[in-house]
């Protein structure tokens, strides 16, 4: 019974090797995929830099709905730099009230000087907090300038972008 059952599984075998060739799968063919797919996920060094691309086609004029260069001291508005109906009122040493005549939907502020002991952060969005809401009613932004080495708040001028 056991010679019966080898004989079987020979014959099967020898008809497999021998369909194989007609069946359209070779040894050779499966090794060159399986090299083929290792290949391809081998990394070299990498080569030298390439040349600079082309300068870009100039952009569109900036999306800035209101904007400003505000001086600390006072939050008044560098000559020429106010747009969009930005109103900034100082409500503490180092902290600016600011509005416009729309609902902001993004600020952005960066600090005028390049002062590495200070930084300017746009604190709160939205209205409703600290001294804003009785020096500028329907505020929606408290900007703050603070020195770094010390954490208070300074006078610092800054700008600002609303859309």
């Amino acid at each position: 019974m056991k010679r019966r059952y080898v004989v079987i599984a020979l014959a099967v075998i020898a008809a497999l090797a021998i369909a194989s060739p007609s069946i359209g799968v070779s040894l050779k063919k499966l090794v060159k995929k399986e090299v083929a797919k290792q290949i391809s996920k081998a990394r070299g060094p990498a080569g030298p830099p390439g040349q600079p691309g082309q300068p870009g086609q100039p952009g569109q004029d900036g999306t800035a709905l209101a904007g400003a260069r505000v001086v600390g001291s006072d939050a008044s508005f560098s000559a020429g730099t106010a747009f969009g109906g930005i109103e900034a009122t100082k409500s503490a040493a180092g902290g600016y009230c600011i509005r416009v005549p729309f609902t902001p939907r993004n600020i952005q502020v960066s600090l005028e000087s390049d002062d590495h002991n200070a930084r300017v952060r746009l604190t709160a969005f939205g209205g409703g907090f600290g001294t804003c809401a009785s020096s500028l009613p329907g505020h929606q932004a408290w900007v703050t300038t603070h020195l770094l080495s010390t954490n208070a708040f300074s006078d610092s001028d800054f700008h600002i972008l609303v859309n």
